[in-house]
């Protein structure tokens, strides 16, 4: 059995591709959706679970499903002897993150009462994941444990006050670790899995240390000099969403729009600074390609990714217009798209294009309707033309701060409004009053801290950018009490520094950091 779940940690460095995405209703495993039937059923029936968190734009999902899930003998196991259950990531964020994901596709095993007994992220083929789903079974019935899957969560006790020399101590760690774990060689951060990270590079290139900013930007244009060269498209432009290689020789082929406007604004601040043809050469591709591919015209908003299709990207103009396009998502998740607007809200400064800020403002319209409402949701179908789902704390954070950048940019009196009306939805909705920060707890499940982290910093970040005369003292309590929780949790993030495998950690602090910045500035 230990050998079985040693094969199952290597699956971290799988990471993730893209492909046409895993439907449960495409493999003969009866599939339930996740809800507290599904497991009072497990318990009633004396059953373990089996949850599969997938996503849409997922290759490795796909190779799951088709050589692992579509095996009989997998299958019949897993109908038999469990409860199965299918997640989508995309739509279920925030249960995926009370889970603690890392990576797709996520397996999560619970006993019959509801608690985890193992998860690992990865694809095992046939014989693999029956070996596994069989020992786990046999385990769960034997009331055995699973060592190697005993969490040990970090324990973390917030201040009472704010003291400004941890959150000095908390931002000279951020820069330390990010400065000195670039690959001086190929670039990037880490020397595994390489990745764009707009939101850890702008806030390095703007550092106000001399020195520091110098040596991040030197870092930083490097890695978009590879980036440009070994995962943007030549042909279409857009750049896909990682590679999976410390040399950037193998792109993960999905494009997924919050990243590439991000990526877009990126290249327009370091071409500012060190001016490059090809830098902008990208950056007005990828910009057209978004407006063309990843716009939808009926709705009038940008779409939230095109999946990915390795033979497909690696044909030449005419051969693409012979091939089937990659699967472009029907879906619309409000977060995503409220990131991809702030983003290219900024670019607006560097990028002089009509139909660009027509576009934009065509996709602010369009969540306006929405949120004007007083409802925020999940995402919108195009397929359905409806939105469904109950919004997430990440969907209310991003568009209230999309909603006051567009504001500031725009000067339009309305997205002022907007973003104080979907504040105050999810001040109701997920503000403790106890702890004094936004939490979001799907079915009881408790989110990462560094969740958290992110999503408060973004708040406070909308709050702090309100116009003064728009602020009371309940929202500077609000700002104060969010910035003092969180100030202290510099030992996280040195902890996580560790066994690292992906460095996409790394954004989730910048909102925080961004708004403790501004925070010990005015005060």
């Amino acid at each position: 059995m230990n050998k079985v779940y040693a094969v199952v940690l290597i699956l971290f460095l799988y990471g993730t591709s893209g492909a046409l995405a895993f439907e449960h209703k495409e493999t003969p495993v009866n599939f339930l959706e996740y809800s507290k039937e599904s497991l009072s059923l497990a318990r009633k029936e004396n059953k373990p679970v089996f949850i599969l968190f997938s996503a849409q734009w997922c290759h490795w999902c796909k190779v799951f499903a088709e050589k692992s899930l579509s095996e009989k003998n997998v299958y019949s196991y897993l109908n038999k002897h469990y409860i199965n259950i299918f997640v989508d990531a995309d739509v279920r964020s925030d249960l995926y993150s009370g889970f603690h994901g890392r990576g797709w596709p996520f397996i999560v095993f619970l006993k019959p009462d509801g608690s985890v007994y193992y998860k690992y992220t990865g694809t095992l083929y046939a014989d693999a994941f029956l070996n596994i789903i069989k020992d786990v079974r046999n385990g769960i019935m034997a009331g055995k444990a699973i060592e190697a899957d005993k969490e040990d969560p970090f324990q973390y006790t917030p201040p009472k006050k704010i003291d400004n020399a941890k959150l000095k101590l908390l931002k000279d760690t951020y820069i330390r670790i990010a400065l000195e774990n670039f690959d001086k060689e190929e670039y990037g951060l880490g020397k595994g899995d390489k990745y764009i990270l707009p939101e850890t590079f702008l806030y390095l290139i703007r550092l106000k240390d001399k020195e520091k900013r110098e040596a991040a930007f030197r870092y930083v244009y490097g890695t978009l000099e590879r980036a440009v060269q070994r995962t943007y498209d030549p042909v279409e432009g857009g750049f896909f969403r990682y590679a999976e290689n410390r040399s950037w020789q193998t792109p993960h082929y999905e494009k997924m729009a919050d990243v590439n406007a991000g990526t877009v604004l990126l290249l327009h601040n370091l071409n500012t600074i060190k001016p490059s043809p090809d830098f902008r050469k990208a950056a007005e591709k990828t910009a057209s390609y978004m407006m063309s591919k990843l716009f939808d015209a009926k709705t009038g908003a940008f779409l939230s990714f095109q999946a990915a299709d390795e033979s497909y990207y690696l044909l030449d103009t005419d051969n693409r217009k012979k091939a089937k396009e990659p699967l472009i998502s029907e879906k619309i998740y409000t977060d995503h798209l409220s990131v991809s607007l702030y983003y290219m809200l900024e670019s607006l400064k560097y990028f002089k294009d009509p139909d660009y800020e027509k576009k934009i403002r065509q996709s602010l319209k369009f969540v306006s309707k929405m949120a004007a409402k007083g409802a925020v949701y999940r995402y919108y179908s195009t397929a359905k033309k409806r939105w469904l789902n109950k919004g997430s704390l990440s969907d209310h954070a991003y568009l209230s701060y999309a909603f006051i950048r567009a504001f500031s940019i725009l000067n339009d009196p309305e997205y002022l409004l907007l973003s104080k009306k979907v504040l105050r939805e999810a001040q109701k909705r997920f503000y403790d009053k106890r702890q004094g920060i936004f939490i979001d707890k799907p079915e009881g499940k408790d989110m990462e801290l560094e969740y958290q982290i992110e999503l408060n910093g973004v708040i406070s970040l909308t709050l702090l950018s309100m116009p003064k005369n728009e602020m009371d003292k309940g929202q500077s309590a609000l700002i104060k009490d969010i910035i003092t929780y969180f100030s202290g949790i510099n030992d996280l993030l040195e902890e996580r520094t560790w066994n690292v495998n992906s460095w996409r950690f790394m954004e989730r602090y910048v909102p925080y950091l961004k708004a403790a910045d501004i925070y010990l500035s005015l005060n």
